[in-house]
């Protein structure tokens, strides 16, 4: 009898093991829409996210030309998107070269008027008026969590930064 509690009490820890791991590698949240209030097809965003039970969007230190938002699945972040409008001249992506560099391998992407993925950033910079001034837009995407798969990722960040950016752009009223 004592063989068989045991061994009950053994598979009931083994099942209880397996169903906790098989909860941490589903996602059960519901995938956003959006992004800081930008439309976004969700599938833009499911590759960058972790599987989790919660999702959450919080907006943080955010103004009107400079949308800012965080992502965060069971209260861990895994997406921060901050985006400004800076002065003309102002030379964005020189001023993040540093961090673009330590993020790992940058490089050039096609958006906006200058633009790098790295292995854990995004950044795009296009010269527009706001408010009747000469200015600039800028976005960053950082995804936190270390990827298994650098490639996918990058590809991900790119696909995102190249649909988020101008509609986020024309969301701050930041004229082309």
């Amino acid at each position: 009898m004592k063989r068989l509690r045991t061994a009950m009490t053994a598979a009931a820890g083994a099942a209880a093991l397996i169903s906790v791991t098989g909860c941490s590698e589903s996602r059960e949240y519901a995938l956003p829409d959006g992004i800081c209030g930008v439309a976004v097809d969700p599938a833009l965003i499911a590759p960058l996210l972790p599987p989790g039970a919660k999702l959450e969007q919080s907006t943080y230190a955010a103004r009107p030309h400079a949308p800012r938002c965080e992502l965060t699945v069971d209260k861990n972040t895994v997406l921060t998107v901050k985006g400004d409008v800076t002065t003309a001249d102002e030379d964005v992506i020189g001023g993040i070269g540093q961090r673009l560099a330590s993020s790992g391998d940058p490089a050039q992407i096609d958006v906006g008027d200058a633009a790098r993925v790295a292995d854990s950033m995004a950044v795009a910079v296009a010269r527009c008026t706001y408010e009747g001034k000469p200015s600039q837009f800028v976005v960053e995407i950082y995804p936190p969590i270390k990827a298994s798969d650098v490639p996918a990722r990058r590809e991900a960040l790119t696909r995102l930064m190249t649909v988020y950016f101008p509609a986020a752009q024309k969301a701050v009223g930041c004229a082309s």
